[in-house]
């Protein structure tokens, strides 16, 4: 269950590509609050990853979805990714899954909050139930600091001494992966998980600067004796199931290796690796490996390519320039795209 259903091709190619032995029931789903998902497919292993903005009732969405879509089971998981904005803690302490939160019967809290916990407390009363709080979540051209490198972007009402507890997207999907098969027990319920190497906002933005990122870093509040701080996750008990981040530190996700790539173009189905050879001008014909063999290794050497034209790509998926993209190999040079 996901937000949209934008990524879905990409994550349906994925599994099947990573796993060529293995056959998958699998079902993707992008939740509707009024269109409940048909047919019912009932299954050991269910994640909720949408988060709260466009639902009426949240937690009756989540609970729509254990009770009517996770298999009866002693081994079934259902697992819901929360986020660790649920501590309220802002003095950079040291948070453990044990830590409080807020506690919306007592003190005011923003709406969000008060619906993921909701939906968390409802979740963790369930045997099957498992609740992952993530740390901000980033890509290259994602996250915090594309927010904050805008132009358009110039002040900011929050302190740029605060700590950000960072995660990568691919390092957040490995920990949904190996939770989804830890044993479910009482000690199971709840994992935080992060990097482990928070930065300070204006840290953030320094580093995505220095690698190569456009823009300037805003004007952040004066930090003063009521500033948020923020907090530091304890990541110890994630760890122990035997998970550790690919990409410990923010700095490093902006230089990929040779496999990189390689696990990145995998994902994506033949008429999007078009896309990236005939952008960048690649020659190549044959099947999936083929391309992503050579495009993994362009990228390698010329690292700046990918930023720059992934971002042309989201403007180009278009029905022109998938008719062109459907004609035998080899592949229209750049020429037949212009003229379309």
């Amino acid at each position: 269950y996901t937000k949209t259903k934008t990524h879905h091709t990409k994550i349906q190619s994925f599994i099947t590509d990573s796993c060529p032995n293995k056959s998958f029931n699998l079902q993707l789903i992008a939740i509707d609050d009024n269109k409940p998902p048909t047919p019912k497919l009932q299954s050991t292993r269910v994640l909720f990853s949408a988060p709260p903005g466009k639902f009426t009732d949240y937690p009756k969405a989540v609970e729509s979805v254990l009770s009517s879509h996770l298999l009866p089971s002693p081994s079934s998981r259902f697992l819901f990714t929360s986020s660790g904005s649920v501590f309220p803690q802002k003095s950079k302490e040291t948070v453990t899954e044990s830590s409080p939160t807020f506690d919306p019967h007592i003190e005011q809290i923003p709406d969000r909050i008060a619906k993921l916990l909701e939906a968390e407390n409802l979740v963790t009363s369930n045997d099957a139930g498992v609740v992952i709080r993530l740390a901000g979540l980033y890509l290259p051209n994602r996250g915090a600091h594309s927010y904050w490198l805008r132009p358009d972007v110039t002040k900011v009402n929050s302190s740029g001494d605060g700590l950000i507890n960072l995660l990568h997207y691919d390092d957040a999907a490995a920990a949904v992966v190996k939770v989804l098969d830890v044993e479910c027990s009482s000690r199971n319920k709840l994992f935080i998980v992060s990097d482990g190497n928070p930065l300070t906002r204006t840290e953030i933005c320094q580093v995505a600067i220095d690698k190569g990122q456009d823009g300037s870093t805003p004007s952040f509040a004066e930090t003063t004796p009521e500033s948020d701080l923020g907090k530091v996750y304890d990541c110890s008990k994630i760890k122990s199931t035997g998970w550790t981040p690919r990409i410990p530190k923010f700095a490093d996700c902006f230089t990929k290796s040779l496999e990189d790539y390689k696990m990145l173009f995998t994902g994506l189905p033949i008429p999007e690796l078009k896309n990236w050879a005939l952008l960048l001008d690649i020659n190549v014909e044959g099947v999936k490996g083929i391309y992503v063999n050579r495009l993994a290794s362009h990228m390698a050497k010329n690292p700046g390519d990918f930023e720059s034209l992934s971002s042309r790509l989201k403007n180009m998926e278009s029905e022109a320039l998938r008719t062109i993209l459907s004609l035998n190999d080899p592949i229209p040079g750049p020429s037949s795209l212009n003229r379309k």
